[in-house]
């Protein structure tokens, strides 16, 4: 009996919605690569930050919040950086900072990620699934 309840405890608790949380922090290129905001490092304006249903993009110095309910907060890297570690951060109810350093990084041809869900072959969507294909497939 007691391993059910102490079950049943935790499945409770997982099945608790979070509090809100705000996240903020910074997005910058990192110029020694020690994961520390500081003078000489290029704050990154227009990077995607996002607990995966909000997004936010930062601001001229490179700054977000972002208010979640998830415990995970990611980065979207611009185009010719990396993260330098991890493109995510667990958050908390506490946490009020996640910063996210990047890596310059060559990039010599645009990449492109495309996704397509819950397409079920069925014959009253075929057109449609015809215009998605053709529009995929005439993208640069």
């Amino acid at each position: 009996m007691r391993g059910r309840l102490l079950i049943l405890v935790v499945l409770s608790m997982l099945a608790a919605p979070l509090s809100a949380a705000m996240v903020s922090g910074q997005v910058f290129v990192d110029a020694n690569s020690d994961g520390v905001r500081q003078e000489g490092d290029e704050p990154l304006a227009g990077a995607i930050v996002s607990d995966g249903a909000v997004l936010v993009a930062t601001g001229p110095d490179g700054g977000y919040a972002l208010e979640t309910q998830s415990d995970v907060v990611f980065v979207v890297n611009p185009t010719g950086t990396w993260p330098e570690g991890s493109f995510w951060r667990r958050v908390a109810a506490d946490t009020a900072s996640a910063d996210f350093p990047m890596l310059r990084q060559e990039q010599k041809v645009p990449f492109y990620f495309v996704q397509g869900t819950d397409m079920h072959i069925r014959p009253d969507i075929a057109d449609k699934m015809a215009q998605y294909v053709n529009a995929i497939n005439s993208l640069p």
